[in-house]
């Protein structure tokens, strides 16, 4: 059984760019924009930028919770929690 499913695994490579200290991937978010993204292997959260967040139909609202987070770069910044 488990080598039949073998057969229905989809696989490719991803090509990860490096630059200065951080890896970027291109990705493909909800089969419509295609969206280079910090590739952040110690995340628990995805984070977005509002202007993609608004571009991909996601509207923060000021009863949405506010939450402080670290990104990439080492900065804090204050957020909108959505799911």
């Amino acid at each position: 059984d488990l080598e039949k499913l073998e057969g229905t695994v989809l696989s490719e490579k991803i090509t990860l760019r490096a630059d200065n200290g951080v890896f970027w991937v291109d990705t493909i978010i909800n089969g419509k924009f295609t969206k280079p993204m910090v590739l952040d292997s110690g995340a628990s959260i995805v984070t977005l930028p509002y202007e993609l967040a608004t571009e991909l139909g996601i509207r923060p609202t000021a009863d949405d919770q506010t939450v402080r987070l670290k990104i990439a770069t080492g900065q804090i910044v204050e957020g909108k929690l959505k799911t």
